[in-house]
């Protein structure tokens, strides 16, 4: 499928993975300008940022263009006070578009991501050393905190079992049918969470780039994963478990797209969702996954798609398992279908 073969606003993409401002750290966009890049490639995205809820931000954005092309989200890092109901609460208060009429609503209509903590994971400060990391920041640690400066949020206690904080988390995810996300949960992590999610009832969830340094889960650790879900819930198809593989894991971590199609072959496109995981001003890697001191300026979300398409294509990833993992199965996961 090359670049002049496909047009994006015919594969209806919807990225579940879309990094806003304002934050410490200079992003490419805010709502409203992430909103009207989307809508005019016909595509759809969730709105994500380390510190606050999305879903005000997505709420007006949505009503100033007129388009349903950003949907909001909550990161569970200190800055909404870590692992806690509360702030879940918030953000539902924050998904409604009618505000004159907002009490009318239980929740809003439209869908809302809940992830566990970034860059507040435990692994994440034992990986990093910091929160916020100072090349996000052009080498500033007046915005980052390091590992001794803050404590981690804590998903499960010393013996592995998931917190009950998290459990309560888990129970208003299912009772609201949001998506849940893992974030840079370490792969231990994980598999108690999702445990205790299906547990829960929660139907949605995303195994976030499950090939990012901190979760580092390779092929076979993510097929035992799909499979185990699969045990837990019987197979029922409203169950659904995807594994997110993004753009910039290339530019960012140097992930190689060859690894993508050997575990999309393997695993099988109906478990997998695209995102870019974009947003950002500059990647330390160029395109094709090289490092360069300095780093380079960063694409935009459409330009990302483009170049994503083009090298899973070059990887032997046919169009029809694009669009699955594209459109069809991150449409599915949001219940936008």
């Amino acid at each position: 499928m090359a670049s002049e073969q496909f047009n994006l606003s015919k594969l209806n993409i919807v990225d579940v993975h879309v990094h806003v401002g304002p934050e410490f750290g200079s992003r490419a966009h805010d709502a409203l300008s992430l909103a009207q890049e989307l809508a005019s490639a016909n595509m759809k995205a969730v709105m994500k940022n380390h510190f606050i809820s999305t879903t005000g931000l997505a709420s007006l954005a949505r009503n100033i263009t007129g388009q349903t092309s950003v949907f909001g989200s909550v990161v569970l890092n200190h800055g909404v006070g870590g692992v806690n109901v509360q702030a879940v609460r918030a953000t539902l208060s924050g998904n409604k578009d009618e505000v004159r009429n907002a009490h009318e609503e239980v929740r809003g209509k439209e869908p809302t991501v809940v992830w566990m903590p970034t860059f507040h994971s435990k692994l994440h400060l034992e990986t990093f050393g910091h929160d916020y990391l100072p090349e996000w920041v052009g080498g500033d640690t007046r915005f980052t905190s390091t590992s001794a400066d803050v404590s981690p949020c804590e998903v499960v206690d010393e013996s592995g079992n998931v917190l009950e904080e998290v459990q309560q988390v888990l129970e208003l995810i299912a009772s609201h049918d949001l998506v849940l996300a893992t974030s840079h949960l370490s792969k231990d992590e994980i598999t108690a969470v999702v445990r205790a999610a299906v547990a829960h009832g929660v139907r949605r969830i995303i195994i976030t780039h499950p090939f990012f340094k901190v979760t580092d889960m390779s092929i076979q650790e993510q097929q035992t994963l799909v499979d185990l879900h699969r045990q837990l819930t019987g197979g029922e198809p409203e169950h659904q478990l995807y594994l997110e593989y993004t753009y910039t894991g290339k530019t960012i971590d140097g992930i190689s797209f060859e690894l993508y199609a050997e575990a999309i072959n393997l695993i099988g496109p109906e478990h997998v969702i695209l995102s870019s995981d974009a947003g950002q001003t500059r990647w330390p890697r160029d395109t094709q996954g090289q490092p360069l001191e300095g780093g380079v300026q960063a694409l935009s979300v459409t330009e990302c798609w483009k170049l994503f398409i083009q090298d899973l294509a070059q990887a032997g990833i046919s169009e029809k398992a694009v669009v699955e993992m594209a459109s069809t199965n991150p449409s599915r996961l949001l219940g936008i279908i």
